[in-house]
């Protein structure tokens, strides 16, 4: 899959690019995997626009992993890898290092405190 390629889009059909469509039938598709939003959106046919955020009806756009619902549609592919809308989540994600909870805090703390008392009773066992 290349930027260019022409998708045939069909029910149950798992979108491998971001796209626009060039012409559709009843196309629905479930974006939540992107906005979160549990509602499938009405797609419509109009390949002059330029690529915007997902989400809302009526839009021309159907982006890389989201599931068409219903209905049919051709498109252009026009962002693929980690430059579609999944692949530059993707990308954000790599950037954020992982941060100690609460609990594990607390629970390093406690377990510091412990060690001290321990040892502290070992020495005041071993006079």
């Amino acid at each position: 899959m290349v930027r260019g390629d022409i998708l045939v889009l069909a029910e149950g059909d798992r979108v491998p690019a971001d796209a626009i469509l060039l012409s559709s039938t009843y196309l629905t598709v479930d974006e939540s995997l992107l906005t979160g939003e549990s509602i499938p959106v009405r797609k419509i046919a109009d390949g002059r626009v330029e690529m915007s955020l997902p989400g809302g009806d009526d839009l021309p756009f159907v982006y890389s992993g989201t599931l068409i619902v219903q209905g049919q549609g051709i498109a252009e592919a026009k962002a693929t890898g980690i430059y579609t809308g999944i692949g530059k989540i993707g990308k954000a994600l790599q950037a954020v290092s992982p941060e100690e909870t609460l609990l594990q805090k607390e629970t390093g703390e406690l377990v510091k405190k412990l060690a001290v008392v321990a040892i502290a009773i070992c020495a005041g066992l071993s006079y």
